[in-house]
């Protein structure tokens, strides 16, 4: 089946990056990706300055559409909501693997990028089922090299974590970011078992 290729063109979306949380262990920070966002922050314009190799952090897990410990891969939603529940999930696997570390009510701060996106996205979201699998990254990484491996700018899928559904983006090349800021925080509560969205005081 033919995959059709979407053109973005400052394309809105949407990342929560880690800021400073003195509650937080240091074991479940990310601190690579911390510095790489940080140095994003205010850069905009063609001639934007990314660390994108700091950025692009590498996973044990890998990401949907990364291998794990490769690099090159910005994941980022077209809502603000959906960028939320994306990181809630993602966040509740890393500290659910030291739970007992993180008493109920633990709380993640994390700052909300609005990012603009111009490329050639492979668009994936109707059909693709295999990619969109909840529990296995098999099929999906194996796609997503391949399409990085043929030059694309990244890839446009289905939101598996959020409730009401929703659009992702992965994005493989640092041309593709025409532009990044701040636009406010969020903190994540842990309950004990996964993380809640609340919004930040």
């Amino acid at each position: 089946m033919r995959v059709p290729i979407l053109t973005l063109l400052r394309r809105e979306a949407w990342r929560l990056a880690k800021a400073p949380a003195p509650d937080l262990a240091a074991k479940a920070v990310r601190g690579a990706e911390t510095r790489a966002l940080d140095a994003l922050l205010g850069l905009t314009g063609p001639g934007l300055k990314v660390d994108w190799a700091g950025l692009a952090f590498s996973s044990r897990y890998g990401g949907r559409f990364k291998f794990p410990g490769a690099h090159g891969a910005l994941y980022a939603a077209y809502t603000r909501s959906v960028a939320a529940s994306e990181a809630a999930f993602n966040w509740t696997r890393t500290f659910a693997e030291t739970a007992a570390d993180h008493p109920p009510g633990t709380r993640l701060a994390l700052k909300v990028l609005n990012l603009r996106l111009t490329g050639a996205f492979t668009d994936v979201r109707k059909g693709h089922r295999a990619l969109h699998d909840p529990d296995s990254h098999v099929a999906s990484q194996v796609f997503g090299f391949r399409v990085q491996e043929r030059g694309g700018d990244g890839i446009v899928y289905r939101s598996i974590r959020a409730r009401l559904r929703g659009t992702c983006v992965v994005v493989f090349r640092r041309t593709a970011l025409a532009a990044c800021r701040e636009a406010g925080t969020l903190t994540l509560v842990w309950d004990g078992e996964a993380f809640q969205v609340r919004p930040a005081r």
